[in-house]
């Protein structure tokens, strides 16, 4: 099995709430489609910190989570959100696989 780490915008763009849903979806989705990876969403992991306050201590927890996977899955429009782009660079800089799920085709960044 491998730990993907799943990154969508959460604050940024749309409502907390609808994103929440959507990450829910994503998950499960995951879940039932791809029994090899186990979806590890920091929405999830950190739901306990306000998602209205600073978020630079969580985009640091967010950074050590993703050291601990092997890939980054990009949903939504990750490209307007501080935080998924902070998590994007980082994974390639740790040289993890970096998909845009919102791509055709070949999704790799």
């Amino acid at each position: 099995m491998k730990l993907v780490y799943i990154a969508h915008p959460f604050t940024s763009h749309g409502t907390i709430a609808e994103n929440q849903q959507a990450i829910d979806t994503i998950c499960r989705s995951i879940v039932a489609d791809s029994p090899d990876v186990v979806p590890v969403s920091p929405i999830h992991a950190f739901g306990f910190y306000d998602p209205t306050g600073c978020q630079d201590k969580v985009i640091g927890y967010c950074k050590e989570l993703l050291s601990a996977c092997s890939e980054i899955w990009l949903y939504g429009q990750w490209r307007h959100s501080k935080g998924c782009r902070a998590e994007a660079q980082h994974a390639m800089i740790q040289g993890l696989l970096v998909r845009d799920m919102e791509k055709e085709g070949d999704n790799t960044l």
